[in-house]
């Protein structure tokens, strides 16, 4: 049986297509549906509704690319470790009530915030949950794009850290003018 890679292109393409109408209803535009879409994806993950754009167009990149059109197990993994892990930590500094109306209302981590933050607060404190929280969507982060922490930690130090100038008068002057 020959395997037909057409489908597995189609998905990665509609991906992209659910990502811009998913973003574009996060602004109140593309009409009844992209609005519908966007609604339903916060009240899943809350705030976290407006990164889930990037992350479907990041995913359909990794399918597009890999060669048998599949999204890499690890990297729908390390989405979905980013996405519920922030979500929680949006939500962990909510009181149980406020927490349950909110994810109703589809703020904050929606309802995959509430339960992610409603265990974590059951064994960790609030501050202590954000931050567990908050590693591990920094983690996924750093497994979604293959980032090592001492790369990532480099790329940071680099930011705040200027290169000597070179101020030698005579290196200046060998140098032939344009």
């Amino acid at each position: 049986k020959t395997v037909s890679y057409f489908w597995r292109q189609v998905y990665a393409f509609a991906l992209i297509v659910l990502a811009i109408f998913i973003f574009l209803g996060g602004f109140n535009m593309g009409g009844k549906l992209p609005i519908s879409l966007f609604d339903i994806t916060a009240w899943l993950v809350g705030f976290v509704a407006y990164i889930i754009p990037f992350v479907l167009i990041f995913l359909a990149i990794h399918k597009l690319r890999h060669e048998e059109f599949m999204i890499p197990i690890g990297k729908l993994l390390a989405s979905l470790l980013f996405i519920v892990s922030l979500s929680g930590a949006l939500h962990v500094f909510l009181s149980r009530e406020d927490a349950n109306s909110a994810a109703a209302a589809g703020t904050y981590g929606g309802h995959v915030g509430s339960i992610v933050s409603g265990v974590s607060l059951s064994v960790l404190n609030d501050v202590t949950s954000f931050i567990l929280l908050l590693f591990l969507a920094w983690v996924g982060f750093m497994l979604m794009f293959g980032l090592s922490p001492k790369v990532l930690l480099q790329k940071f130090k680099n930011l705040f850290i200027r290169e000597e100038a070179d101020t030698d008068l005579a290196t200046l002057k060998e140098q032939p003018k344009k």
